[in-house]
């Protein structure tokens, strides 16, 4: 899923990717687009649970890998 992370910037060029096989298990990047920088996060998850924080752009990218794309 792309989205904007700040109202500054002018377009959804931050992104949440879910990539899991059919048990859940798997990992979630994200990347965070600003003016200055991007940042890149991995998170693993197991059985379609992260094993650490996640946003609710990464809850939502699990989702819809859960359910075969759609929320």
């Amino acid at each position: 899923m792309r989205y904007n992370s700040f109202s500054d910037v002018g377009s959804d060029l931050s992104f949440t990717l879910a990539l899991l096989n059919n048990e859940g298990d798997g990992v979630v990047l994200t990347s965070i687009y600003s003016r200055e920088e991007t940042r890149t996060y991995g998170k693993a998850v197991r059985k379609f649970v992260p094993q650490q924080g996640a946003s609710k752009e990464e809850q939502s990218a699990i989702s819809m890998a859960r359910s075969g794309g759609s929320v």
